[in-house]
């Protein structure tokens, strides 16, 4: 019994010798002559027998190393063989759970060859799977600033509402989608945009206001000779008559006395009406949240003054913020403000002949320190400094350089508008892409 015991341990021993040996003196010695092949090869640019040397060396090795393959699709490109250095980088990145290297050389070629918005497409997957991935987050934040141009250029264009803008040519105003395509020719004296849920937009001509489709197809035209009819917003849109403002229905039918002197659009069921002089806030019931006691109201250029859930009212020379109920939120005071724009977002305050910003609870996050500023949406807000506009994040970083005659506030879908040497166009986001 004891001399089988004994056999046995002899050969488990000698085996262990044998495979000790195959792994530290056969393996290592095949791989490294593989190795020093493919660099030999690579220094003669013999590029197609190097990537063979390397996949030798690979069989060698009992798990694939990352370093290797990323040395396979540099011989490719050096081959000027792009599409297999692509798909070899993208095998790469699939294959190794460790790949933060092969995205960011990966991401690399593709800025360098001008093809950002592949480059963000593939941080933004790799950082929804390794949200914590410092270098991946790192790469991604240095490109969120980057965008395309779209050049269909105009005289004049609004923001982007809703998904479309109102533009201006030499013949008139028309307008269009969030990706620069025309809807609406450029013929009529005026234009709205189309609404979110009734998909209705306001036109002039011939000094007579009415609603069409997409088709560009006359759907409302009301009775009486309204000088403004703008776009419908939660079930009502602004319109005057006879020099007074007021609110109608998706049927054009009065909702209120037209009695007011100027008067916001409905958002989260609130707007701001001025009489005799002063503004007031009401909500869509047409019931007085307000009495009327305040000098201005802040609003943006479609006439919306409370899209964040918070009001800019002017009262005794300064803005202060309300909340929707009409509660003052803070103590801060400011010479000038822009209203918020998203919620959750900051928004655009003036002290003195400087902008800063602030947040919802009205606790100055930016300090003043801008020309002019609109206020954030999507983490991206209009600065002017020496009398150019660009874009700062909310760590009041420029994420895209002043160099803009004027521009409007991000779209949800990526799209601003931005105006060079008098001619509008819009730009895109690759982050959004």
């Amino acid at each position: 019994m004891k001399k089988n015991l004994s056999l046995v341990f002899a050969i488990l021993l000698a085996l262990s010798w044998y495979i000790s040996f195959d792994t530290y003196y056969g393996v290592p010695k095949e791989f490294e002559e593989h190795m020093e092949q493919a660099e030999a090869y690579e220094k003669k640019e013999i590029y197609e027998d190097a990537i063979s040397e390397y996949e030798k060396a690979q069989a060698c090795l009992q798990n694939r190393d990352i370093d290797i393959d990323l040395k396979i699709a540099a011989d490719y490109l050096s081959m000027d063989e792009e599409n297999d250095y692509v798909n070899k980088m993208e095998s790469i990145i699939d294959s190794y759970e460790t790949n933060e290297k092969a995205v960011i050389e990966l991401c690399d070629y593709y800025v360098k060859n001008d093809k950002v918005s592949k480059a963000v497409q593939i941080l933004r997957k790799e950082n929804e799977k390794q949200p914590d991935n410092q270098k991946i987050n790192e790469a991604l934040d240095g490109l969120k600033g980057t965008y395309t141009t779209i050049y269909a250029t105009y005289l004049e264009m609004t923001r982007i509402q809703a998904g479309y803008a109102a533009v201006r040519t030499q013949d008139g105003w028309g307008i269009i989608d969030s990706d620069g395509t025309a809807l609406i020719n450029t013929v009529y004296e005026k234009a709205g945009v189309f609404g979110e849920k009734i998909e209705l937009a306001p036109l002039c001509k011939n000094g007579n206001w009415f609603y069409v489709n997409s088709d560009e197809h006359k759907k409302l035209v009301p009775d009486e000779k309204y000088e403004f009819l703008d776009t419908f917003s939660e079930g009502m849109a602004v319109a005057c008559l006879d020099g007074k403002y007021g609110y109608l229905d998706d049927a054009l039918e009065q909702q209120c006395k037209f009695e007011y002197e100027s008067v916001s659009s409905f958002f989260n069921h609130v707007a701001a009406v001025k009489k005799d002089g002063k503004w007031a806030i009401i909500n869509d019931k047409f019931q007085f949240i307000t009495d009327f006691q305040y000098e201005n109201v802040a609003m943006d250029e479609f006439g919306y003054c409370s899209i964040g859930e918070r009001i800019f009212v002017k009262r005794d020379g300064k803005y202060q913020i309300i909340d929707l109920e009409g509660n003052v939120i803070s103590d801060l005071k400011f010479d000038d403000a822009y209203p918020f724009m998203q919620d959750g977002q900051l928004a655009a305050v003036k002290n003195g002949d400087k902008w800063g910003f602030v947040n919802k609870n009205g606790e100055l996050c930016i300090d003043y320190r801008y020309e002019n500023a609109k206020s954030f949406t999507l983490e991206f807000a209009p600065v002017q400094l020496m009398d150019c506009w660009g874009y700062i994040d909310p760590k009041d970083k420029m994420v895209i350089p002043c160099q803009f005659d004027d521009a409007t506030e991000f779209y949800k879908d990526g799209t601003a508008a931005v105006k060079s040497v008098d001619q509008w166009h819009m730009i895109k986001l690759n982050i959004y892409q």
